[in-house]
């Protein structure tokens, strides 16, 4: 029987699939990130980017810096807020970890994202946020 997604899981995985390249994020993003009008091209030209920005990050500290401030932390701070939600409500169970619930959540993103071994697409967000979701219910 499949259950219905409880309010703070549906925003959980609405904020997951915001993390895909081709999605618009709900923040403002940093200036050096492409605007353009073509989803396709954005996220393909979004993706080299962002591995690019974090390649560099490795070896300069404004650069991670930056990717840290202006994408990741706003990001996470989205997400952590309805994972206290859906503690609060009782939805998912009182004893996770919010930081390592986080990393768990956008972490399969930036691995695809980095290794491009597989597609980095809605249909993937979806599936990997169930999954996730499933070991946050509570009971």
């Amino acid at each position: 029987m499949l259950r219905q997604p409880h309010a703070a899981a549906a925003r959980l995985a609405t904020e997951r699939a915001s993390m895909m390249p081709s999605s618009r994020p709900p923040v403002t993003c940093p200036t050096y990130f492409p605007r353009t009008s073509g989803g396709a091209r954005w996220a393909a030209s979004g993706t080299r980017l962002m591995r690019s920005l974090i390649a560099d990050a490795q070896s300069h500290d404004e650069i991670a810096t930056a990717i840290r401030e202006q994408w990741l932390r706003p990001r996470r701070a989205v997400a952590a807020d309805l994972v206290r939600e859906g503690i609060a409500a009782g939805e998912f169970r009182a004893d996770i970890d919010i930081e390592v619930t986080l990393d768990l959540l956008f972490g399969p993103v930036y691995y695809r994202l980095m290794l491009g071994h597989e597609t980095l697409n809605e249909p993937f967000a979806a599936a990997s946020a169930r999954h996730l979701i499933a070991g946050l219910r509570n009971g």
